[in-house]
Parts: C-alpha cells; sequence; structure tokens
C-alpha cells in the first residue's frame, strides 16, 4: 500500500487534522500520526516551521520510513485577487529567489476535481508582510500562492529521490491584508494578526481534512 507523508510546520495546523482524520489519538502531542484506508496509508508528520525543519523531516521519514511520496502541507497565502480564503491549492512548481523552479510530482490524481491548480508557490524565508507579498506578485507573475516551507520540502526530497507535491490551504491574500493601524502597538497588532491566522487555520485545515479523506478513502 502506498504511504503518503504529509508534512505540515505547526501543532495549529496539526491538531485539526489529526482531530478529524484520527479521533481516537491517546498521545496529545505526537510528531506523527497515521491514518490506514482502503487505497493509501497517510501519515501526518509535525515538523517546525523554516529551512533547517524541513531538511530534518525529509531526512528522518527517508531513513525511518523509507518515504518515496511526500507533500509539504498546511496554510499559505494567496498572490492573485480570484483566490479566496479556504481555496484548496496544488500548484505545479516550486520556486524560491533566485533558484531555479522545481517541477512537482502528480500522485494524487483523486483529488484534481476538488482543488485550484495553476501555477507556482513561492517559498520566502521569514513571514511576508503585504509589501513583500505585492513585490513577489508583481515579480513572480506564474506565483499564485506563497509560504515558507514548499521550496526546501521539495528540494531535500528530490535529492534523495522522493515524490514530491504541495497540498495547502489559503488563510489570506495580498488584497486582505492592511498596513499597520496608527495608535495600535506592534505588540497587540500582533496579537490580533495571531489569532486571525489561528483561526482562519483551523477552519481551512478541516477543508483539508475532507480533502485527504477523498485520497486515502477512508472508512
Amino acid at each position: 500500500m502506498k504511504r503518503i507523508f504529509y508534512v505540515i510546520p505547526t501543532y495549529f495546523e496539526y491538531a485539526p487534522l489529526r482531530k478529524i482524520l484520527n479521533p481516537n489519538e491517546i498521545s496529545k502531542k505526537p510528531l506523527i500520526t497515521e491514518i490506514i484506508g482502503k487505497k493509501y496509508t497517510f501519515i501526518i508528520y509535525l515538523a517546525g516551521i523554516g529551512k533547517k525543519n524541513m531538511k530534518k523531516a525529509v531526512s528522518y521519514i527517508k531513513d525511518e520510513y523509507q518515504g518515496q511520496y511526500i507533500v509539504s502541507g498546511g496554510c499559505c497565502g494567496g498572490l492573485k485577487p480570484y483566490l479566496k480564503p479556504g481555496s484548496v491549492l496544488m500548484p505545479e512548481k516550486v520556486k524560491a529567489g533566485h533558484h531555479e523552479a522545481i517541477e512537482l510530482d502528480q500522485f494524487m490524481e483523486e483529488i484534481s476535481d476538488h482543488v485550484l491548480r495553476d501555477g507556482d508557490v513561492f517559498s520566502v524565508n521569514r513571514p511576508a508582510d503585504v509589501y513583500r507579498k505585492q513585490q513577489i506578485r508583481d515579480n513572480n507573475p506564474q506565483s499564485f500562492m506563497i509560504d515558507m516551507e514548499s521550496y526546501w520540502l521539495v528540494k531535500y526530497a528530490k535529492e534523495l529521490g522522493m515524490q514530491a507535491a504541495v497540498l495547502r490551504v489559503l488563510v489570506d491574500t495580498v488584497d486582505d491584508e492592511v498596513p499597520e493601524i496608527k495608535g495600535r502597538s506592534l505588540l497587540r497588532l500582533f496579537h490580533i494578526r495571531s489569532w486571525l491566522f489561528k483561526r482562519k487555520a483551523k477552519q481551512g485545515m478541516k477543508k483539508i481534512a475532507r480533502i485527504i479523506k477523498l485520497i486515502i478513502d477512508v472508512t
């Protein structure tokens, strides 16, 4: 049976998936939860944020599980005006900065009718504010989504001979963000935006859970 590893950077993205797909999980904060379906075994791996954690995750999955299929999961931002929060995206390529774009593999065709497949995902090395997102959008017309991990996970996976894809849910766009509001402290704004992001992430990951059920055909 084919095993697909779905790598997620943060716990608040991971928790809704585990709760829906594997509600009988005993441990409160495991790094890995496994769901066995009719078609595939789907393994959700909590990796952490950023480039270094993606390299560790890929190495661990390859060494411990001899994994062959890996997916960059979680939330992302949108770069196109037609994309709305809650859209589930599956890009065709990944890119980062001046690095050469990497073609993604197609091993989850069962969900083609349930996701948007349009262009590239652009990965950054730190959270991008509205101005940075606008700059990326203007300089990379083929990119329709942005995240912090996909390029690096795919790059390291390909180096180890694995097939890699991206499946993420959009939680914000360039157009629905606003500049800093005068009169509010940066700390207060950070907490407000953090709360809103976590709330949107929880809602979005529920959509991802439904997509995963289609992939693995859970009984």
